[in-house]
């Protein structure tokens, strides 16, 4: 089968998870542990064990980091002992990012019943290939009932892998829990957009609307700095600084970093707040598109939400996608906090470093747009004027926002026939239609199809599937037509 078209070079897409949204709207019962390494590596109660060969596990800035050091590594990171004896489940959630896997020997995760003197695998993670920022569960429920329990995460490798660690949970649920909300203090707009809501910049011309504030300060002060550049216009041109890599679009984006034009280096920190209200909008997402010249992670940096303006939860980190071409990022669920986006509430994008945008540091953003997320039920596909000689028309509704649709057909029965995508009702060999198509805002798409003379009085079989954007296949309702 044929796979869905893929965007051009110029412009990649980049398919947010939606398990990372949705694997924090559930709530442990027992939290036997919650660490999110603000404090330091290693945090209070863990423990390092290094052979020597490098720093080895090490502060990344608000996360636990291992490089890709040279020599023969094997370093753990180890909780501390752990008192399971009256859960009857176990489940370790975690968020991680893996670089070079194929240059690494073993990220394994390792459990031990006898305070570390003997350790049993439960998973490498370097299985799982390439991650970027990705929310991860394993069940040690075979744990469950131990009054001792420690958990290792052990890096293996000889200038191999990457790997870096945060907001590990171990609760006796399978849904990791909301981490804890960070306390920011930023300037607020004054009024809020209604979604839905674009935002391209073009409209602003340069001028902060009410619905829009920024903050720009000097990290060792916290006073305002006029070199820290959170530039819609404002501030200068939206050029691309040295890389001359202006907007997606039109003249205006959001560039944040330090003033392209500054030979001072100091860590500066950025904020550009919308005032928001998604009344109405089923699952509302957002959809983005980010140019990113080579982040690195820091505590503030990331797309925040929140209720009041003062406690924020982190939607999405800046670190780890960088690769210098405009990027469309879609379907980043605002609905999987406790902040209630029904309501009027406040999305932060937040940025921190200290090299000049576009050099070798900074990201911008541009064509922001909040929508639904569609229907919870799945797409619907109907066909008419399905004759002979004439063009047939494929309806669809149902499905999210932009996401992209192929319909498939056969003339050899209903099937059932496994696929990539799953299991059709569509009799081997199935072909597509030639064009692939993306739902729009409504989550509704069409296309127009020639139907040929030869085809008078032949049944064929149809079904239309949907690429998620969690990397997931939705199929349609089947169809079986017959062509007049």
């Amino acid at each position: 089968m044929i796979a869905p078209e893929q965007p051009s070079s110029c412009r990649r897409l980049l398919v947010f998870p939606l398990t990372m949204a949705l694997c924090t709207m559930g709530f442990a019962q027992q939290i036997f542990l919650q660490e999110d390494f603000a404090s330091g590596v290693p945090a209070a109660g863990w423990t390092v064990t290094n052979n020597g060969v490098s720093i080895g596990w090490e502060d990344g800035g608000g996360f636990a980091l291992h490089q890709d050091w040279f020599g023969s590594n094997d370093n753990s990171l180890r909780t501390p002992n752990l008192d399971l004896s009256t859960a009857t489940e176990a489940w370790l959630h975690f968020g991680y990012s893996t670089q070079f896997a194929a240059f690494g020997t073993a990220q394994n995760i390792e459990v031990s019943t006898d305070a570390g003197l003997t350790f049993t695998l439960a998973e490498d993670l370097l299985l799982l290939g390439e991650q970027i920022s990705r929310s991860h569960t394993i069940d040690l429920s075979s744990y469950a009932g131990f009054a001792s329990v420690m958990v290792s995460f052990r890096y293996q490798g000889d200038n191999g892998s990457r790997w870096s660690l945060d907001d590990v949970t171990l609760s006796d649920s399978s849904a990791a829990p909301s981490p804890p909300p960070i306390s920011w203090s930023v300037n607020l707009p004054s009024s809020f957009a209604q979604a839905p809501f674009f935002d391209g910049f073009e409209g602003h011309a340069g001028v902060l609307p009410s619905t829009m504030a920024v903050t720009c300060i000097d990290v060792a002060s916290g006073l305002p700095d006029a070199e820290a550049w959170c530039n819609i216009g404002q501030q200068g041109p939206c050029v691309g600084g040295t890389s001359g890599i202006g907007p997606a679009d039109g003249a205006f984006s959001l560039e944040m970093g330090l003033d392209p034009t500054s030979t001072n280096f100091h860590f500066v920190r950025n904020a550009l707040v919308y005032g928001i209200n998604a009344g109405g909008l089923e699952s509302p997402i957002l959809d983005l598109e980010y140019l990113d010249f080579g982040e690195e992670y820091h505590a503030f940096d990331g797309l925040w939400i929140s209720q009041d303006g003062n406690d924020w939860y982190r939607l999405l980190r800046w670190d780890d996608l960088g690769d210098g071409v405009w990027t469309l990022l879609r379907a980043i669920a605002l609905d999987g906090t406790p902040v209630d986006p029904a309501v009027n509430f406040y999305l932060m994008f937040a940025q921190e470093d200290n090299f000049p945008f576009a050099d070798l540091d900074g990201i911008a953003f541009d064509n922001l747009d909040i929508g639904s997320g569609g229907s919870v039920e799945g797409i619907h596909l109907e066909v008419q004027n399905l004759i002979a000689g004439q063009s047939a028309t494929f309806l669809l509704d149902g499905a999210r926002k932009q996401s992209a649709i192929l319909v498939a057909y056969s003339i050899f029965g209903p099937g059932p026939s496994s696929t990539a995508y799953g299991v059709m009702d569509l009799s081997n060999p199935i072909q597509e239609l030639p064009s692939s198509l993306f739902a729009d805002a409504y989550g509704e798409a069409s296309l127009t199809v020639p139907v040929s003379y030869g085809a008078l009085h032949r049944s064929v079989y149809l079904q239309a599937v949907e690429t998620r954007f969690d990397g997931s296949f939705l199929l349609s309702n089947p169809l079986a037509e017959r062509v007049r």
